[in-house]
């Protein structure tokens, strides 16, 4: 949802969501982060057997919702449009422009996960050579991307999930860490002062490292307040994927020939209203699909 909010300060005028217009990057590293911290829960807990089927019960699951709201957008902005643009391939391979808007982040986190696999199939290497094979191909998939001149959002949020990697198998350690006085005082202003000069680095490269560090400074501020269940934000949660693949067609398609908005607050509402009905609606149709192979 905040996705949407930092994407609607280019979509509209309103004042408000201009604050969120930076946040972007830093939602998204989060996400990388609690992405790469759960696949090495699953990896501690299962071992080598996790991998079995992984790039079938996670890639594809992965995968299969963003072609089906890829081919419905790719049609639905055809008829909106009354024409077909032949340039999609070649966008999306020259100039980093994916047919589905602000999809970048579903191939981004495919290869990603993609990383973890091959990095973690070999039996004879041991956890941490694991993590370190991860963390190169992170950053040659960074280096590549800076070369060819695709958009900063490809590559500069990665390293969030090799962070969530190695946080989740340090993580006893890191935490007596951040629990002692002289870490709790010294670590934020230290952290957000790192973040801030490497923002300003002319090394396009060095910005990436400060998303190390903001999920981390995160984690921590989190680790001082306490949650109980919640059954909207749990709502939401179920869905967040699907709400990220189903903004970009109701940001194109609600201001398009066929349906135009006016309003900027009228088409804020309903951006957020048609996109959480259309993720529900494709959740639902992805979870149904699931039990009939599983019935299978």
């Amino acid at each position: 949802l905040l996705i949407i909010t930092c994407h609607m300060a280019s979509n509209t005028e309103i004042s408000f969501f201009s604050y969120f217009k930076p946040w972007g990057a830093p939602i998204v590293s989060l996400f990388f982060f609690i992405s790469g911290y759960g696949l090495m829960s699953s990896y501690l807990s299962k071992g080598q057997r996790y991998l079995d089927g992984f790039l079938k019960k996670r890639v594809w699951k992965i995968l299969l919702p963003y072609l089906i709201i890829t081919f419905l957008y790719i049609a639905l902005n055809a008829v909106d449009k009354e024409r077909f643009s032949w340039t999609i391939l070649s966008d999306f391979i020259v100039k980093g422009i994916p047919p589905l808007p602000y999809s970048w982040f579903v191939i981004s986190i495919i290869v990603l996960y993609l990383f973890f696999y091959w990095s973690f199939s070999p039996r004879r290497l041991v956890v941490s050579q694991k993590l370190f094979l991860c963390l190169l191909l992170s950053c040659l998939y960074i280096l590549i991307a800076i070369l060819i001149g695709y958009d900063r959002c490809w590559w500069v949020s990665t390293l969030g999930f090799v962070t969530g990697l190695f946080y989740r198998y340090y993580e006893l350690y890191l935490v007596r860490i951040f629990r002692s006085k002289i870490y709790r005082l010294l670590f934020m202003p230290i952290c957000s002062l790192a973040i801030y000069l490497l923002s300003g680095s002319p090394v396009e490269f060095v910005l990436s490292v400060a998303y190390v560090l903001i999920p981390l400074l995160v984690i921590v501020l989190i680790n001082y307040l306490k949650f109980r269940k919640n059954l909207l934000l749990s709502f939401f949660g179920d869905i967040s994927y699907e709400i990220y693949l189903c903004q970009g067609v109701c940001f194109v398609l609600l201001r398009g020939h066929t349906i135009y908005i006016a309003s900027d607050y009228v088409y804020a509402f309903m951006v957020y209203f048609v996109t959480v009905f259309l993720a529900y609606s494709l959740h639902l149709f992805i979870l149904k699909n699931d039990e009939n192979i599983t019935n299978r």
